[in-house]
Formats: C-alpha cells, sequence, structure tokens
C-alpha cells in the first residue's frame, strides 16, 4: 500500500477491519493513518474521515452491502453510544480526535443496539442474566483448558505451559 490518497482519489473502493487482538477498530485507524503519512511523506495523506469511512463503510462496500457501515433505516446497523472522555475532545474535529486520541477501553458504552434490537441499555445488559453468562464462559474455559495437556507436545498442563511469570 503506498498511497491511500491517490488510491481513493482513482475511485477504488477502501476497507479497513482488524482481525488481531485485541480488535480495536481505533488503533487500527491511527496506525493506518500514520503509516500512510509516512510512505507518502505526506501529513494530509489518509485523513480523519477517510480512514474513518474506510472502517465502516469501506468494508460495507467491499462486500456490496448497502445496508451497512451507517446508521439509516433499515440498515443492518450496530450502533455503541457511549461517552469519550469529553475533555480530551475539541469541537469540530472529533472524529480526528477519536482516531488519534481513544481506544475502545476509554469508550464506556452505555447502549448498544445490533439489527435494531437493543441489547444493552444504561450498561446493563438485557437479554439475559449477565452473572450467568460469565459463570457459563469460566466453567466452558476451564474444561478447555482441562484438555491442554491432551494437545501439548509434552503433555504440559496449561500452568506449566504457560506460567504466570516469565
Amino acid at each position: 500500500m503506498k498511497a491511500f490518497s491517490a488510491t481513493l482519489d482513482a475511485g477504488i473502493n477502501m476497507a479497513l477491519g482488524t482481525d488481531t487482538y485485541p480488535l480495536d477498530m481505533f488503533s487500527e485507524m491511527r496506525t493506518a493513518s500514520a503509516v500512510c503519512k509516512m510512505v507518502e511523506k505526506n501529513h494530509e495523506s489518509a485523513g480523519a474521515m477517510d480512514v474513518f469511512s474506510a472502517s465502516n463503510l469501506g468494508g460495507a462496500r467491499a462486500l456490496g452491502r448497502d445496508d451497512l457501515g451507517h446508521l439509516a433505516p433499515r440498515a443492518k446497523a450496530d450502533h455503541r453510544a457511549g461517552r469519550l472522555p469529553v475533555a480530551r475532545y475539541r469541537a469540530g474535529a472529533r472524529i480526528r480526535s477519536a482516531r488519534s486520541c481513544t481506544s475502545r477501553r476509554r469508550i464506556w458504552s452505555t447502549t448498544v443496539i445490533v439489527d435494531g434490537r437493543t441489547l444493552v441499555r444504561g450498561k446493563r445488559l438485557l437479554i439475559c442474566d449477565e452473572q450467568e453468562v460469565i459463570d457459563a464462559a469460566r466453567s466452558s474455559a476451564r474444561r478447555i483448558w482441562s484438555h491442554f495437556p491432551d494437545y501439548d507436545w509434552a503433555g504440559r498442563g496449561i500452568e506449566e505451559a504457560f506460567p504466570s511469570a516469565i
């Protein structure tokens, strides 16, 4: 990738995503913007709105789906409403500030809507008992990790293969 802006200017769709942990699109947008600016030797390349658009609408366009990537009637948009640490964000530069200064850990979700269905409101999970889900996940993880010696080349347990301190 040598020219983010030139690629967009040529009418080629740009999509940005992540498949690494942690799944943090703010970090991906920040990295894409910084790297493109360095590679292109142009501080205006990969601007905030272009990178933000690539992280939302670009992926939807790549899939040929005009019902994804934005909030609109009949769109299958997932929406996460919350609060950003307001003191760090200047009015008029919110997208640029969010891209440059935040991460997924800095956003406090108060409401989550998936495909029109409200799953979280007021930081409370509405679709099931949250503690029940946490307990089931812990139990499942214990079951899975108990079989780790069956897959380890030396038959080690998880604690031996991955000690808590190196």
